[in-house]
């Protein structure tokens, strides 16, 4: 059986198979109520389920262990002047089985705790993938991923990217999904992209 990660190999990929970024969230990240303490969650019987509104949760994946992952953000603001940041916290999903019986839970391991800040970069408001909805000014690249907290013995890299597209990567999926909560100014929203390499 192909791994998920070959189901979304880029037809315009010659030699070196090009995996494009995909939106994780069609819908942006609202959630303003503050992120959790990273080493709150733990083992959960069930698996998690997106909650961009509710608590800022997303799931990315299922990965294989031989995938890097690459993540960009972007920003909606309600006006031009606003400068919205973001703080993000990183968790690898493990999965945990009984050998003896079919039960199935979760783990949460904590990778990274992130601080964002956009830039000036603009994505233009007449995209089809990452649409700006109506009450917001302006949509523009995160061009700053601080590292605050890296609990993956350094398996996170991040790149800064002046006024640019900043990304953050990730060396090894150690585990077959990554959790992603995040919690943005008010009166903003933030979009997340990933790409398997």
């Amino acid at each position: 059986m192909p791994s998920p990660k070959a189901n979304r190999r880029s037809p315009m990929g010659l030699g070196t198979p090009q995996f494009p970024f995909q939106l994780a969230n069609p819908n942006p990240i609202e959630y303003n109520g503050g992120e959790d303490q990273i080493e709150s969650r733990g083992l959960v019987r069930q698996f998690p389920t997106d909650s961009p509104v509710g608590e800022g949760l997303l799931v990315l994946g299922p990965f294989d262990s031989t995938t890097a992952i690459n993540l960009r953000f972007s920003a909606l603001q309600a006006t031009d002047a606003t400068l919205v940041t973001a703080s993000v916290n990183l968790w690898f999903l493990h999965e945990l089985t009984n050998p003896r019986t079919s039960d199935v839970e979760w783990l949460y391991a904590p990778m990274a705790y992130l601080k964002l800040a956009v830039g000036t970069n603009a994505i233009d408001p007449a995209s089809k993938i990452m649409p700006r909805p109506a009450g917001y000014g302006s949509h523009i690249w995160v061009d700053d991923i601080q590292v605050v907290h890296d609990y993956s013995l350094n398996a996170v890299v991040f790149t800064k990217a002046l006024n640019g597209v900043a990304t953050l990567s990730i060396d090894r999926a150690a585990a077959p999904y990554v959790a992603l909560q995040a919690s943005v100014d008010i009166v903003s929203g933030l979009y997340v992209l990933y790409q398997e390499m």
